[in-house]
């Protein structure tokens, strides 16, 4: 099990090679906060969307089974 960000998923094409020659040994839990600008903001201070929506891209086309994580706030 790899709980990650998914940054380097969706930016090291070696470390992402890895991942899928694994794929049947892996399941990863991405770091997800949904789809709105203001929430990447509130939670991670940058707006990451076009980052998981790559690192999810990746992971799909290696066929890693993959469970979004999400964080909750009150508010």
């Amino acid at each position: 099990m790899l709980n990650t960000n998914g940054i380097r998923i969706a930016r090291d094409d070696k470390f992402m090679s890895e991942l899928a020659r694994l794929r049947d040994r892996v399941e990863v839990y991405l770091q997800f906060d949904g789809f709105r600008a203001e929430t990447y903001l509130f939670h991670r201070g940058q707006d990451l969307r076009e980052m998981k929506a790559e690192a999810i891209r990746r992971l799909t086309e290696a066929r890693i089974f993959t469970t979004l994580a999400v964080a909750v706030a009150k508010g």
